[in-house]
């Protein structure tokens, strides 16, 4: 893999500056960082070795005007020498339910029932061999040093993370 190090590093400054610029966006950065970390969904890596599936993922924020919620991104498809964290991942069949389909079985009886998996892919946990490929930079002051961090968790932004989540759901709910 190739050295991603200093493209995150570069896109690291950028949301810095935006943060700097945007207050009320960089509090609500801050709060996704420190959720990921204080939940367990991601950890500081304290030894930095690099090893033969490093990578340093970018990361960036994205609005939904329907929440209120800034969801974090981390950016997969980031080209570092002409590839991408994407072109090592495997990425399968979509197992999300058709629309049609959807809208067959809500007419089938008199209730229909929905739900929502809060922080979906996050729950889903990634093997401890595989961490080094979703690195990530954050530092909570311009001041400090960047520090490196890992994902313990499947990234929103991974073309091999919708399967991988509708796999694991699917899977327990026939089990359970």
């Amino acid at each position: 893999m190739p050295d991603s190090y200093p493209n995150a590093l570069k896109r690291m400054k950028g949301i810095e500056r935006k943060m700097e610029k945007d207050t009320v966006f960089g509090k609500r950065y801050e709060e996704r960082i420190n959720h990921l970390l204080v939940n367990d969904y991601a950890r500081e890596l304290i030894e930095t070795h690099v090893t033969p599936n490093t990578w340093y993922l970018s990361h960036f924020g994205v609005d939904n005007p329907n929440k209120c919620k800034l969801r974090l991104v981390f950016n997969a498809a980031g080209k570092v020498n002409g590839l991408c964290l994407n072109d090592y991942l495997l990425t399968r069949p979509d197992l999300l339910s058709s629309l049609l389909g959807i809208m067959l079985r809500f007419r089938e009886r008199k209730i229909a029932v929905t739900g929502d998996i809060k922080d979906m892919f996050l729950r889903v946990k990634v093997h401890a061999e595989d961490q080094n490929a979703v690195r990530f930079l954050w530092r909570s002051s311009p001041t400090d040093r960047f520090k490196t961090y890992v994902m313990t968790s499947l990234i929103f932004g991974a073309n091999c993370s919708p399967f991988v989540a509708q796999f694991i759901k699917n899977k327990n709910a026939r089990r359970y």
